[in-house]
């Protein structure tokens, strides 16, 4: 490491100073908050390993972080782990440690397991909500005593009464009809009256097997979907499916959060990462569409879903994974792959902004922001963006940055990166990229696939693998992680 008068610059970096003559890098300070711990002596993390989602920062001020890890935890059900929900509270003043408390570690025997991949957890008036996986990451094997029920469901976790210090764990809905979905990866956001948004990426309508970002070749092209609290005490959470996507025009396969019109008019925007338009370059309808669903009119009860960009595998890029960022009414967001700006043969991805149509018409604008090189610039964001006051964007990659970090995160094209996108001076048009951080898998860890939490110009996140250096040639489910803070 190299020490400028704003922080640490990698090794990594410095060398890629030379590789990348078009890229820019910033002297940003990295911390590293907390490194999960190595296996025990039986090879367990009851801590939680391998956190794949993103933070949340405490609404109420503490300062304190919330996640998960999508393996560790609890061991009854099978040898990696059910995965945990964490809280990481600052250092007591004087201290520097950061503490982590596991609110919940999820056993398989009726609440579920695996929380959501790359989904945030969602933290309302200090009670924590989420959503887990099983059903795709066992391929048809089902959670309970009996492998008798569905392993994808929504929970809700209570904050301790005072003086206590256990959260209760409560099932608020479990995925069982192939008609609402499954695999609801793309975490929660809240709704009017306590009820809850998200996306299922698999199950509703049939299709989408073969489709680019199907992981699990599951069948089903997802849906979105609302919980909604019981009227009395006692009574079950209904859910009711705004929206089931085809696979064809519509979309397919949402893996971002949604995210609700910050005006209040109900709308949500989101992004499916297949389907769209039959002229895809990726293959017909396989390339993802950016769309809106507005709620019902007055007397009415269906949702419309409008499709307000298709990709084209093009220089537009294609298979938009994350979730939507907004400022202005403008809309921002990133590709995993397409760009044709890199040596992948699917492309590095882009970011995009959409902007909403002049009064009187109704097509938005699309405009591709960035393309990722690759190498350096890094590449196949799962991600989606953060978004400042002034408009600076913020988000991750998810490969390569240092392509000398191969064995540390176990594929071949590095460990990701943290970036940021400038908008243009006055009179420019050009929006400026500038490098954070690259990854190495070792100290802060690498492999990034959630989004960064922006609070007071500071920036947190997680990386899936590295943090210990016992860890660093295990296989990620059993070992390994970090959660970081960047000041750009």
């Amino acid at each position: 490491m190299v020490l400028s008068k704003k922080g640490l610059i990698s090794s990594a970096t410095i060398a890629a100073l030379a590789s990348c003559p078009n890229c820019a890098f910033a002297a940003a300070s990295i911390t590293r908050l907390y490194a999960f711990p190595a296996p025990n002596g039986n090879g367990a993390i009851p801590m939680g390993t391998l956190p794949t989602a993103g933070l949340v920062v405490d609404p109420a001020g503490s300062g304190a972080l919330y996640g998960t890890t999508s393996r560790g935890g609890n061991y009854d059900l099978n040898g990696y782990g059910g995965g945990v929900v964490f809280k990481l509270t600052p250092p007591a003043k004087g201290q520097i440690a950061w503490t982590e408390s596991v609110l919940h570690a999820f056993t398989g025997n009726g609440d579920g397991i695996f929380p959501a991949s790359t989904g945030n957890i969602l933290v309302e008036s200090g009670d924590v909500y989420g959503t887990t996986i099983g059903d795709a990451a066992f391929q048809g094997f089902y959670c309970g005593a009996n492998h008798d029920i569905s392993c994808d469901s929504v929970y809700k976790l209570t904050a301790p009464a005072a003086g206590q210090t256990r959260w209760t764990y409560t099932l608020l809905y479990r995925f069982e009809a192939n008609s609402v979905g499954i695999e609801p990866q793309g975490g929660l956001i809240a709704g009017p009256g306590g009820s809850l948004y998200g996306s299922t990426a698999a199950g509703a309508k049939n299709g989408c097997e073969n489709s680019f970002t199907n992981a699990y070749a599951t069948n089903g092209c997802g849906a979105i979907f609302k919980l909604s609290p019981p009227s009395k005490s006692g009574d079950n959470w209904t859910i009711a499916v705004l929206h089931a996507f085809t696979g064809g025009t519509d979309g397919g396969i949402p893996l971002g959060a949604l995210l609700a019109d910050p005006s209040g008019s109900g709308v949500l925007y989101g992004t499916a990462s297949t389907g769209g338009s039959s002229a895809c370059a990726a293959g017909a309808a396989n390339c993802g569409v950016v769309f809106e669903l507005t709620p019902p009119a007055s007397g009415k009860t269906a949702w419309t879903e409008t499709v307000l960009y298709s990709f084209k595998a093009g220089s537009d890029g294609f298979a938009p994974q994350g979730a939507l960022a907004i400022r202005g009414g403008v809309l921002y967001g990133i590709t995993n792959a397409g760009g044709n700006a890199c040596q992948l043969a699917a492309g590095c991805g882009t970011i995009y902004s959409l902007t909403p149509p002049a009064k009187g018409h109704t097509t938005w604008t699309f405009k591709a922001l960035h393309a990722f090189r690759g190498g350096a610039d890094g590449s196949s964001s799962k991600a989606g963006l953060a978004i400042s006051g002034t408009g600076v964007l913020y988000g991750t990659t998810y490969q390569q940055g240092d392509s000398n970090a191969n064995i540390q995160c176990g594929n071949a094209y590095g460990c990701g990166t943290a970036f940021s996108l400038t908008p243009p001076a006055d009179g420019g048009t050009a929006w400026t990229e500038t490098i954070l951080y690259h990854f190495d898998g070792i100290g802060y860890g690498g492999q990034l696939s959630s989004s960064l939490a922006l609070s007071g110009g500071t920036l947190y996140g997680t990386a899936a693998l590295g943090g210990v250096a016992a860890c660093q040639n295990q296989f990620p489910e059993n070992c390994g992680g970090t959660v970081f803070k960047i000041v750009p």
